[in-house]
């Protein structure tokens, strides 16, 4: 594989991706609130857009970097990601609930209103179930082992097994015919 550009390591760098998606949600929320130019909109979303993909690409570069050096024997090194995509999307669907909650906040006060302030309610506790119940599939209950008895009988300790004429001997005759025959 190759290794990437100047401009895919200045752009791709976790940091730089991160700034940028951040600043393109900001101009994106300037844009629809208070009327931001939608050009200026455009052109940062498509940045973002082209910083998560050279992200990708110096990932995967790295990936396989990685891999390669593992080949020739040398210890691998852990991944280069600044935050990891799972603790990304939570902060962002937080942020995102929080901007839906002030929003939710603001016009609850109106009767024009009060459907969406249901809705966003009911999405909410529908998301918040949803949670729990993945929550308590990751992380199930630990249950108390049940008591066993007490031990009734122990065998002697010095009990020999059966004689292997007699154990033959109990056995079925179609088991006698299968270990009797050759190979």
């Amino acid at each position: 594989m190759r290794r990437p550009g100047l401009l895919t390591y200045l752009f791709g760098n976790s940091l730089v991706a991160l700034v940028a998606m951040l600043f393109a949600i900001f101009v994106v929320y300037q844009w629809w609130f208070n009327g931001a130019p939608g050009l200026l909109a455009l052109v940062v979303c498509f940045v973002a857009g082209a910083a998560a993909q050279a992200n990708e690409r110096l990932e995967s570069y790295y990936a396989w970097k990685r891999d390669w050096e593992a080949m020739a024997g040398e210890r691998p090194t852990a991944g280069r990601t600044l935050v990891s995509y799972r603790a990304f999307r939570i902060a962002a669907g937080l942020f995102a609930w929080a901007v839906y909650a002030i929003l939710t906040y603001r016009v609850s006060g109106d009767p024009d209103m009060q459907f969406a302030v249901y809705w966003f309610w009911l999405v909410t506790a529908v998301m918040g179930v949803g949670v729990a119940v993945e929550w308590q599939r990751k992380h199930p209950r630990r249950r108390k082992p049940k008591e066993l008895p007490a031990v009734a009988l122990c065998a002697d300790a010095k009990a020999k097994s059966q004689p292997l004429a007699k154990t033959f001997a109990t056995l079925p005759d179609y088991c006698r015919t299968l270990l009797r025959r050759p190979g």
